[in-house]
This record gives structure tokens, C-alpha cells and sequence, in this order.
């Protein structure tokens, strides 16, 4: 199995989502390689702060957001809308 994961996280949770990934892995022996997806010199440095080292684990970069302009772009709602869904 293969995982691609917002790595950036919500300011509304406590835990990173490097933290999850971490404890995923340790976890589930059956993850083959988990992505770790946003700000490469972040994830690396959260991950250093947690001492986790796996060859399963793959940061890519990526600058911006899918949020700067609304989900999707210009077309999906502004950032202030989401805050109120609920996560699925």
C-alpha cells in the first residue's frame, strides 16, 4: 500500500501529521512507502525532531496551497468556508 499525505497539517489538531505518519508506519508493516507532501525543509526538520528514519517514507515538496485560491483553484470555495465543513 501507498500513501500520499498533506504533511503540513491543521492548526485545529494537536498531533503533526508527521507524528501520524510516524506512528503508521511503526504500526502497519504493510504501508510500502508513505509520501509526505508540502514544505520539504519543514517535513525534514519535523522529522528529524521526532529521530524517525525509514527508507518507507519520501518528502515532496510543494509550495502554495490548493487553499491560496480556493479548493481546486479560482472556482472552490474561499479558505474562511472551509473551516465550517467537516472533515471526510
Amino acid at each position: 500500500m501507498r500513501i500520499a499525505l498533506d504533511a503540513m497539517g491543521v492548526i485545529t489538531f494537536q498531533k503533526t501529521p508527521s507524528e501520524g505518519a510516524v506512528l503508521a508506519l511503526k504500526k502497519y508493516p504493510y504501508i510500502e512507502k508513505l509520501f509526505l507532501v508540502g514544505e520539504a525543509v519543514a517535513i525534514g526538520n519535523e522529522l528529524k525532531r521526532l529521530d524517525f528514519k525509514n527508507a518507507r517514507i519520501e518528502i515532496f515538496h510543494a509550495s502554495g496551497s490548493c487553499l491560496d485560491e480556493g479548493v481546486g483553484g479560482k472556482g472552490g470555495p474561499p479558505r474562511s468556508d472551509l473551516s465550517r465543513s467537516p472533515i471526510v
